[in-house]
């Protein structure tokens, strides 16, 4: 332990001083890095319209109501929404209806003319825009107890950045409405086709309340501006100090760290210098 003690005394101002050299150097070099700010957009799932009921007298009648889009297992339509939102199709979607490669490749992206800078073989491909958005940009966080979600998106622009977020959440609600319709369309056109081959008047009665809950969705994909998430707090651009990156504390702190330990290493080279220097002179005397 006394060693150890005399080792530190010996090569404090080595160590120490690395350490605080490095961590102010990173301190300094983070203020030329470019910010990133997040702005979020706070939204809650919208109420699903019913069915279970039906669906459940459905159970007698060989999986009707699965068939026809009303099945009581399987991902929820904010689950369903939440993952057309991370799709390659979505964001492929947005980024073209918002000038997204002008902001995600500002250098390899001429906005006025709407064409590439750069040789076709350095072009961005789609899944490169894809992880670069679903990996760097775009965030989602639920809170598991009160169901909030929070769609953020981080980019150098703070302004951009609070438009973008609401504009995802309003092109997935667009989306997603025109999905649904579809979908409950298709179970229309599904569900005549049974009704033709239906005998009993019993399964022609639950077809028609199906028939009719799907006029209902479709009717709601009509009228309900938010149909899978109400916003509950619109993004707005966050203050110019209130960046997410680059952390100059955490930075400072890690260059203090690093410093140190080169510090360490260079002190015991020397300290390993010094006793072999010492050990050969011993044997020449």
């Amino acid at each position: 332990m006394a060693q150890i003690i005399r080792f530190f005394l010996r090569n404090f101002l080595l160590i120490f001083g690395l350490s605080f050299a490095v961590g102010v150097l990173i301190f300094i070099l983070s203020a030329y890095m470019t910010p990133i700010y997040r702005a979020e957009t706070l939204v809650a799932p919208a109420e699903e319209s019913g069915g279970g009921a039906l669906t459940a007298m459905l159970s007698n009648f060989g999986g009707l109501g699965r068939l026809a889009g009303l099945g009581n297992a399987g991902p929820t339509r904010k689950d369903e929404a939440l993952a057309m939102l991370r799709s390659r199709a979505f964001i492929s979607a947005f980024v073209k209806a918002h000038d997204g490669f002008a902001v995600l490749y500002p250098d390899a992206w001429d906005s006025e003319a709407g064409t590439w800078l750069v040789p076709e073989d350095e072009r961005p491909s789609e899944q490169d825009t894809h992880l670069l958005m679903t990996r760097s940009i775009l965030s989602v966080d639920e809170n598991p107890d009160s169901g909030i979600i929070a769609i953020g998106v981080s980019l150098p622009d703070r302004f951009v950045a609070a438009d973008w977020s609401n504009a995802v959440v309003h092109l997935l609600n667009e989306k997603f409405r025109e999905f649904v319709a579809e979908e409950a369309q298709r179970s229309i056109e599904y569900l005549y086709g049974e009704l033709e081959t239906a005998s009993s008047v019993e399964l022609r009665q639950v077809i028609h309340r199906l028939i009719e809950t799907q006029i209902q969705t479709i009717m709601l994909t009509n009228v309900r501006k938010d149909f899978v998430f109400r916003v509950i707090d619109p993004a707005a651009a966050p203050d110019a100090d209130h960046v997410v990156a680059p952390r100059r504390v955490f930075l400072a702190f890690f260059g203090l760290i690093f410093g140190g330990f080169i510090g360490l290493s260079i002190a015991l080279v020397i300290e390993a210098l010094r006793a072999a220097r010492r050990v050969e002179a011993a044997e020449t005397e």
